[in-house]
């Protein structure tokens, strides 16, 4: 009968039984399990506790523990094991594995490896194109991605090592074949004596493919290497050359090459087209010379169980950069398999997958179905004599962008983090885009997002967000810096900026006189629409004193009388008593929409508009007596008001909290339809921001210039920003390459459940990375392709909630309790704990437990998660009301 193969698991668990039994306290004692490629366990046991026992005892004691099949079992006291001189053996190393065999004996014991380390960046970096069977497009993907780099302007070479079945020289059609191949190069130095010189040198094997639609590739350039020129004396050194050679006694020829190589044309990158399933030169190309692997196949079962087997071989060696290109597609169905069989073949890489910090894996922050790259059946690849195909190079993009991304930075910037680390960490300064004060920088710090130009369409009238989207920053943009803004947009011109209501208002009404102020009108039967005509009316005579001419109609004495005796005072109860005069008195409340129709026609003639911005609504307007959804409603109808009467060249522009709006019932909503617009960050918008950010620094604007010159962000693709903020944050937020994209971890975690965006979170998160950073100056365990660590990032994100929490609380005073509930409760909660926690402490709030569900949503606290059957926290929140979460942040 076959016996079923221990899993890594099994043999950890007998290794770690083993251990517990014999070892126990001891530091002498020593176990040693090693799985044969039978499938049968060597043990062996040095231990005192063996001192008088006999061997058949002393086997029968480690089969009970074991029980499984054991092949030979060594078992010896301390002073045995010294006669015979056995000592323990070291822990399995990395390096020593080269061929299938040796990673499958290294996957089959995970018990002796030590412990897997961040593999070290290699220059130039190696990328294997390997697929498990042929006919799948490995060397076509392989040669359009070249060409995609080299037009990227870099320096590659094109490696064939599919040395049994060659053809990427015919594939690209190369002119100048050289006489000697790569074959020739590694036979030579694989039975040349030690020291003997070389009659094949690097440069006799290089030719370089030239493609006029390349154009300006900007120093990047395209060389091959191909295999060799096939004839017998071919046949004779393939039968015979072994991928596993040494040369020299202690160097690969894959390390003989590479610093040949690089020597020879500095190359930014090596692309090695694999031998196509398991034989030694694929495994050459995987488990020596690559770097990472781009695994090409075909979406059904014999792939995807070749590809398992060698990912989970290839993640237990610390090779967990890996990605999976599907090809060919032929239909919807087989890109649906593909997904299926990524998302397997992903879970197995992470389980590999080493921790930047303590905790358990956390599946948010790992690789997942994002990257699917698929090739479809292209008929131009299939009838064309030679690649590469130019029309569709579109389709091998996404390819050449993971290796671009998986690149380094360069050796210069590498070199200047080290020497210059902490005086460019030191000189890093965050600022908040606070309008209300007076910032020099606000013009560089600033982010026009999409939400700016919609803001300057004429007929938008309200702009809703969240607390720190940027609402309040555009209003105090427009009207305490407005040069700022004009430089911003050439669509200010004609256009006058005031404040309908809000903090730079030059008289504001506050909460208590609103709340006289409804009284006064349920009194008086007067509305709220007729109340912020009169005011409009009267903010528009203080700040705006050039409309005064176009009241020179006797029938405006009144109103011009009522003014001149309040227009010198500070802001007052005789103002808020005038603008109740206005709105009740049936004699003047006719004039305030004349005067009004007046002043737009001073203003149409003169080719001028007036804004008029309201603020600060939710602050100031009181929910209690319906004061705040009656005022909202009134000053909504003055938009349409100003509408039916064409008042075209006076505009209302309300700033309100998404929550309010959404909640408001307005029955003429359609009114405003096209004509709302909600603030929010898209990724890019923020990646945007914190590019502003950071080069605040000129230390940092010099070091970045050198790989990502970026002269104008507002133009700058997300993909140039995220290129950039690598020698900030890094890459991945995990080690390995199956962490996930850091740019997108600071998004995600920067945004609650609906998706909104914070970019005020973003400044506190890299301020808070940058103290933690010089905390830690000492700390010897640095990254060195980054200024901020990725712990640190993760660390700081306590802060970032912690300040998004606080304007939480700040916003709903009213659940002040329920967010205090929230402490020491799971991130994902159950339905009856949350309903708990609305009962003890929200109820008077919401009487209705659907409803605040409801509410927890719309403000983006919490979601239903249909695969938990719980609610999710936003992480943006978890932390700041002491919420748990497992995992790493």
């Amino acid at each position: 009968m076959n016996q079923q193969p221990f899993s890594p698991w099994d043999i950890q668990n007998i290794y770690q039984r083993l251990r517990d039994r014999f070892v126990a306290g001891s530091s002498k004692d020593w176990v040693h399990l090693y799985r044969s490629s039978s499938g049968l366990l060597n043990i062996t046991v040095v231990s005192d506790q063996f001192r008088g026992i006999s061997y058949a005892d002393r086997r029968a004691q480690v089969n009970g523990i074991v029980q499984s099949p054991t092949g030979s079992l060594s078992l010896y006291t301390q002073d045995e094991a010294k006669v015979l001189e056995i000592e323990k053996p070291i822990s399995d190393r990395a390096q020593s594995v080269r061929t299938w065999h040796d990673l499958a004996i290294w996957a089959q014991n995970p018990q002796n490896h030590g412990e897997v380390q961040e593999r070290s960046l290699r220059s130039p970096r190696t990328v294997a194109f390997y697929s498990f069977k042929g006919g799948v497009g490995r060397t076509t993907a392989l040669i359009h991605v070249a060409w995609l780099l080299v037009k990227q302007g870099k320096k590659v070479v094109v490696v064939d090592l599919d040395i049994e079945a060659p053809g990427l020289s015919k594939a690209l059609d190369l002119d100048d074949l050289p006489e000697v191949g790569i074959v020739d190069y590694f036979y030579e130095r694989a039975y040349a004596p030690d020291g003997a010189d070389y009659e094949i040198q690097i440069g006799d094997i290089l030719a370089e493919y030239r493609d006029q639609q390349l154009g300006d590739t900007r120093g990047g350039r395209f060389f091959v290497i191909p295999t060799g020129k096939l004839d017998l004396d071919y046949l004779a050194k393939v039968d015979d050359l072994k991928a596993s050679a040494w040369v020299n006694g202690n160097e690969s020829l894959w390390d003989v090459f590479t610093r040949d190589i690089k020597k020879q044309i500095e190359p930014d990158l090596i692309l090695v087209d694999s031998r196509t399933g398991l034989n030694q030169w694929g495994a050459f190309s995987l488990v020596q010379a690559a770097d990472s692997a781009i695994l090409v196949l075909f979406p059904n079962a014999q792939n995807a169980e070749g590809a398992k087997i060698l990912v989970q071989a290839l993640g237990s060696l610390g090779k967990q950069n890996i990605n999976f290109v599907f090809s060919p597609i032929p239909n919807l169905d087989s890109k649906e398999i593909a997904q299926s069989i990524q998302l397997d073949l992903n879970e197995i890489i992470n389980q590999f997958i080493p921790l930047a910090s303590n905790g358990d894996l956390n599946d948010e922050d790992l690789a997942s179905n994002d990257d699917l790259i698929c090739i479809e059946y292209l008929v131009p690849i299939a009838v064309a004599p030679h690649y590469p195909v130019h029309s569709v190079l579109d389709w091998y993009q996404p390819i050449a962008n993971l290796i671009l991304k998986d690149s380094s930075s360069s050796a210069s910037v590498s070199t200047q983090l080290q020497r210059d680390r902490w005086k460019i960490i030191e000189d890093l300064r965050f600022s908040d885009v606070d309008a209300a004060q007076e910032q020099t920088n606000l013009s560089h710090i600033f982010q026009k997002t999409s939400s700016f130009y919609d803001f300057l369409d004429d007929k938008v009238c309200l702009v809703t967000g969240r607390k720190g989207t940027g609402k309040t920053a555009l209003y105090f943009l427009f009207l305490k810096h407005f040069s700022i803004a004009q430089k911003l947009t050439d669509r200010l011109n004609n256009i006058t900026v005031l404040s309908g209501h809000g903090m730079l208002s030059s008289g504001r009404l506050t909460q208590n006189e609103f709340d006289f102020i409804r009284g006064d009108l349920s009194t008086s039967q007067a509305s709220w629409l007729g109340f912020w005509a009169a005011y409009a009316l009267f903010r528009i005579m203080s700040d705006h004193n050039q409309t005064l001419t176009s009241l020179r109609k006797d029938k405006y004495k009144a109103l011009k009388d009522g003014f001149s005796t309040v227009k010198n005072l500070q802001f007052g109860s005789e103002h808020q008593a005038l603008l109740l005069q206005w709105s009740e008195s049936r004699e003047l409340r006719p004039l305030i929409f004349d005067a009004l129709k007046d002043i737009n026609s001073h203003l149409k003639k003169q080719v001028q508009k007036i804004w008029l911005l309201y603020d600060n609504l939710d602050q100031d307007l009181a929910e209690a007596n319906n004061l705040r959804s009656d005022a909202l409603i009134g000053l909504l109808k003055l938009v349409q008001e100003f509408d039916a009467k064409e008042l075209t060249n006076l505009r209302i522009k309300i700033f309100l909290r998404e929550d309010i709006w959404e909640r408001l019932i307005f029955d003429n909503r359609s009114h405003l339809r096209g004509r709302s617009i909600k603030l929010e960050w898209k990724r890019v918008d923020l990646l945007r921001f914190a590019y502003r950010q950071v080069i605040q620094s000129e230390k940092f604007k010099a070091l970045v210039s050198q790989v990502v010159p970026i002269p104008d962000p507002d133009s700058a693709t997300e993909e140039t920003l995220v290129e950039a903020l690598k020698i900030l944050w890094g890459d991945r937020i995990r080690l390995g390459s199956r962490g996930k994209y850091l740019y997108r971890w600071v998004y995600d975690r920067l945004s609650d459940t609906s998706g909104a965006t914070y970019p005020r979170s973003l400044v506190v998160l890299l301020t808070e990375a940058k103290r933690l950073e010089l905390q830690h100056k000492n700390d010897p365990k640095l990254q060195v392709d980054r200024l901020f660590r990725s712990r640190f990032m993760a660390d700081a994100l306590v802060e970032a909630s912690r300040a998004r929490c606080n304007e939480m609380r700040e916003e709903y005073g009213n659940l002040s309790a329920f967010f205090d509930s929230l402490s020491g409760k799971d991130a994902l909660l159950q339905p009856e704990e949350l309903q708990q926690c609305w009962e003890n402490s929200a109820r008077e709030v919401e009487p209705d437990f659907e409803r605040f569900v409801q509410l927890l949503k719309l403000i983006g606290l919490a979601e239903w998660r249909p695969k938990d059957e719980r609610y999710r926290f936003a992480d943006l929140y978890v932390y700041g009301f002491n919420m748990n979460k497992k995992g790493m942040r």
